[in-house]
């Protein structure tokens, strides 16, 4: 079982109490990247998402839902099919393995619900203006930037580096505010010490007039 979202206090409560059973032997923290987290993202299978007492599971034409046939009914849940074609790039979860090539696809989906410019943008070349690369130097970025081993680079040395990073990132929370500025954020794991990563996240937004991507923030 992989659990996301969890806090310090809700992860110890949760290994605690399942510690009391019989069958538990252990956990793993898969909060930061390593070679288990990569392989479970290949190995764990998804067995729907869950919405109030609703499982909604991907299917193909005419498939019935729960392939996998666990106790949904029995516990109180009422399986429900939905497409395949639906479900994958909008309700799926993937783990975030940073498998070179494995998120391609969920990115050009994200960034097509964005803007059907953004789509075409795989690889962006990120840029900031001079204020901005201040701003992330000398403002309350300043901190996160040093400890991704970012804060001694040159602009465009940074706008390059970050280029880096978005593209083998994960991009969410993809929205349109109030000014019309479309925007999303990328999820990245940097490596802050030999096999030990942070993940860090990084607002970028979308023109497209001139189909350029600028970098907003940096946690």
């Amino acid at each position: 079982m992989y659990v996301t979202n969890l806090s310090r206090e809700q992860a110890n409560t949760l290994t605690s109490t399942a510690a009391e059973h019989p069958a538990y032997f252990g956990y793993a923290d898969c909060t930061g990247r390593s070679t288990l987290k990569t392989h479970l993202g290949l190995s764990l299978p998804s067995c729907g998402l869950r919405v109030g007492n609703v499982i909604l599971d991907g299917v193909y034409v005419d498939n019935e839902p729960n392939g996998t046939g666990l106790p949904f009914e029995a516990l109180g849940f009422a399986p429900t099919a939905v497409l395949q074609e639906l479900f994958l790039p909008f309700l799926s979860y993937r783990i975030n393995s940073h498998l070179t090539g494995q998120n391609r696809e969920d990115n050009r989906s994200a960034l097509a619900a964005l803007s059907p410019d953004a789509a075409h943008l795989e690889s962006p070349d990120i840029w900031m203006t001079p204020g901005r690369y201040k701003y992330l130097q000398d403002g309350k970025h300043r901190d996160s930037m040093e400890q991704a081993g970012l804060l001694h680079l040159n602009q465009p040395a940074l706008e390059a580096a970050v280029s880096k990073l978005v593209a083998q990132g994960h991009l969410y929370n993809l929205r349109l505010d109030a000014y019309g500025n479309l925007l999303y954020t990328a999820l990245v794991d940097v490596e802050v010490e030999v096999g030990r990563y942070r993940t860090f996240t990084i607002g970028l937004r979308f023109n497209p007039e001139d189909k350029r991507v600028e970098l907003m923030t940096f946690f």
